[in-house]
């Protein structure tokens, strides 16, 4: 007779052990004795913390999470915490508390939404462009604002400074002397061309002005392009009627100046 007591008793014990189902105090790290901002503020800590997306190597993760999240959604609820505290999870389903395992966070994490970015011209790096209420979502108020930052890549020809534009061109010794025209692509691939009827000597920086980049709050605004020259030599030795021929050419009698050029 003592025996099937006992036995009863454990069958008891185990129903209700079966029938209290998840413990959402337990999930949450709190007292039963919680407040509700104190529920809103462990869920909103824990919802970072245990996001599937942080735990990508945690086979569990998304099991916690949805444990998290049916939690949550039971003890921020006024009524189902009520019957929750006294029947459990169990009891919960059976008054038509709905499938606590319902994650509240979902609706805001899982679904995809296609966002276009329109970058105007002009922009600068490190610019923000911002969507509101795009952001992380907030148990109370409004979502926070999704932000994206512009980071402009690198140019193998050209480099900005403010509106203005930097490239360098080399040149020729012979186009040095005698002048040259040359053409090149722009940004948009529209051609700049530059043309010149005298000496040009190394180092000299030309103004091509209204070919920079436009302000990005008022495009009529235009910066300007300056390409720097650099002079290509002649490798190799010159013979002695080179150089004859050359001193003949020019003219010029050596005459050299030591300065400070810093």
């Amino acid at each position: 007779m003592k025996f099937i007591y006992i036995f009863a008793l454990l069958l008891v014990f185990l129903a209700t052990f079966i029938s209290a189902g998840r413990d959402f105090y337990k999930i949450l790290n709190l007292p039963k004795s919680a407040t509700l901002n104190q529920i809103k503020k462990a869920y909103r800590k824990l919802a970072k913390e245990l996001h599937p997306d942080k735990n990508k190597d945690d086979p569990q993760a998304q099991e916690r999470f949805q444990d998290l999240g049916a939690a949550y959604e039971t003890l921020s609820d006024a009524d189902k915490r009520k019957i929750y505290d006294k029947s459990g999870e169990e009891g919960l389903k059976q008054q038509g508390g709905g499938d606590s395992s319902h994650d509240p966070f979902s609706r805001f994490v899982v679904e995809e939404k296609v966002l276009e970015i329109e970058v105007e011209s002009g922009v600068s790096d490190g610019y923000e462009i911002s969507f509101h209420a795009e952001g992380e979502p907030h148990i109370e108020g409004e979502p926070g604002d999704l932000k994206f930052t512009i980071r402009i890549q690198k140019h193998p020809y050209f480099e900005r400074k403010n509106n203005d534009l930097y490239t360098n061109l080399t040149i020729t010794l012979q186009d040095a002397l005698n002048g040259f025209n040359v053409s090149f692509p722009h940004l948009d691939g529209h051609k700049v061309t530059i043309n010149r009827e005298k000496i040009t000597w190394p180092g000299a920086r030309i103004k091509k002005k209204g070919e920079g980049l436009p302000q990005h709050d008022q495009n009529n605004i235009i910066g300007d392009l300056y390409v720097t020259i650099d002079v290509d030599f002649p490798k190799g030795e010159l013979s002695d009627e080179q150089r004859e021929a050359i001193r003949t050419l020019l003219h010029q009698e050596s005459k050299h100046r030591l300065y400070n050029g810093l």
